[in-house]
C-alpha cells in the first residue's frame, strides 16, 4: 500500500510534513489500509467542505490554512477511518451516511481522538510542531469547535446532559478549554449519542410493529431503517398539548390527572412496568423518552404508552423524541 501526499500550494511546512508522514505511518499501524491512497492538503475550503473530506477512489482532502497541525492531523485521522470503513468494513460509495450521530461518523470521531492522544504521547519531540504557539489553548478554528456549537444549539437535551445550563455556559467552557478538555467534551457527546442509539435499538420490536401496522393500513409507506434513522436524528422536546391531543396509538390522551388506578389497569393489560415504578423515574427525569413518529400532520406513538399514561396521571408533560418521515 502506497500513500501519496500532496501539498497543493498549501501552508504546510517541511517540518510539519515530517510529522504528517510519521502520523500516516502510525495510522497504518493502527488500522491498516490495503489499497493506495492520496492525501491532499489545501488552503481552499471549497475542496474540503468544512475541514476535510474523503472522496471515492481513496482520495482525501484536508483543509490546512489557519489551523494548528494537531487539528489537521485529527481531520486526517477522521477521514482515514472513513477510508478504512470503505476498504475493510464493506461500506460502499453510494451508501447514505448520517453525518451526525451515525455509526460510521461516531466511529471516526472516537478513533480519531484516540489516535491523536496516542500519537502525541508516543512522540513528545513533535509537541512544539503539533501545537505551535498554542500548546495549551483551543483555537476558535480548531477542528470541531463550530460543529459542536452548531450541534448543541440544535440539541438542548444533549447540552443539558453534558451539565451546561445554557449555550453561554458552554461557550465559557470552550473559551477556557485546552485540546484535552475539548477531546473529553466530544467523547461525552459521543457517549450520549451512543446511549440514545442503544435505547432506539432496544425498542426495535415496537418500531417493527409500528411500521408493519402503518404499512398494512396504507397510512405510511416506509421501512424500519427509515424510522430508526428518523429517531436517531429526531429532536427531544417536551410534548405539547396539541401533539398529545392528536397522538395516535395511545390511551394517554384519555388519562386525567390523578387517574393512577386507570393507568395501573392499562399497564396490566399490556403487561408493562408498574406506573408506580415509572412515577419515580418520571419525577427524577430519569426515563427513556417515548418515541413518536411524525408523518404529514399525524403523530403516531411507537413506544412509551405506559410512560405517557403515567405522566398524564401525574399532571406532567414529559420529554419525548419525535422522528419525522
Amino acid at each position: 500500500m502506497k500513500v501519496c501526499i500532496k501539498k497543493n500550494g498549501s501552508e504546510i511546512s517541511d517540518e510539519q510534513l515530517e510529522v504528517i508522514s510519521a502520523f500516516v505511518k502510525f495510522l497504518q499501524s493502527q488500522i491498516p489500509l490495503s489499497s493506495d491512497i492520496q492525501i491532499n492538503f489545501t488552503d481552499n475550503q471549497k475542496k474540503t467542505g468544512t475541514t476535510g473530506i474523503r472522496m471515492p477512489g481513496s482520495n482525501i482532502s484536508i483543509l490546512s490554512k489557519g489551523r494548528m497541525l494537531v487539528d489537521i492531523l485529527r481531520t486526517l485521522s477522521h477521514e482515514w477511518v472513513h477510508e478504512f470503513q470503505y476498504q475493510k468494513l464493506g461500506l460502499v460509495d453510494n451508501a447514505k451516511i448520517q453525518n451526525i450521530g451515525g455509526p460510521e461518523e461516531n466511529m471516526s470521531n472516537v478513533l480519531s481522538g484516540i489516535f491523536i492522544k496516542k500519537f502525541d504521547k508516543q512522540n513528545p519531540n513533535f509537541k512544539d510542531t503539533l501545537y505551535e504557539s498554542l500548546i495549551t489553548e483551543l483555537s476558535p478554528k480548531s477542528t470541531g469547535v463550530k460543529e459542536i456549537l452548531d450541534f448543541l444549539t440544535d440539541r438542548p437535551e444533549v447540552l443539558k446532559k453534558l451539565g451546561f445550563r445554557n449555550l453561554d455556559s458552554l461557550q465559557y467552557f470552550i473559551d477556557g478549554a485546552n485540546i484535552e478538555d475539548f477531546d473529553e467534551l466530544r467523547d461525552d457527546i459521543d457517549k450520549i449519542l451512543s446511549e440514545k442509539e442503544g435505547y432506539i435499538t432496544d425498542e426495535m420490536d415496537e418500531i417493527e410493529r409500528a411500521v408493519q401496522d402503518l404499512s398494512r393500513d396504507g397510512d405510511l409507506e416506509t421501512t424500519v431503517n427509515d424510522v430508526v434513522e428518523a429517531f436517531k436524528n429526531g429532536k427531544e422536546i417536551q410534548i405539547t398539548d396539541d401533539i398529545w391531543k392528536k397522538l395516535e396509538n395511545t390511551e394517554s390522551n384519555e388519562v386525567k390527572k390523578g387517574q393512577m388506578k386507570k393507568v395501573v389497569e392499562i399497564a396490566k393489560k399490556y403487561n408493562k412496568t408498574s406506573p408506580y415504578i415509572l412515577k419515580k423515574s418520571l419525577v427524577k427525569d430519569d426515563y427513556n423518552r417515548p418515541l413518536i413518529i411524525k408523518f404529514g400532520n399525524r403523530y403516531h406513538l411507537v413506544a412509551g404508552n405506559t410512560r405517557l399514561c403515567t405522566a398524564a396521571a401525574l399532571g406532567m408533560k414529559p420529554q419525548v423524541i419525535i422522528g419525522e418521515i
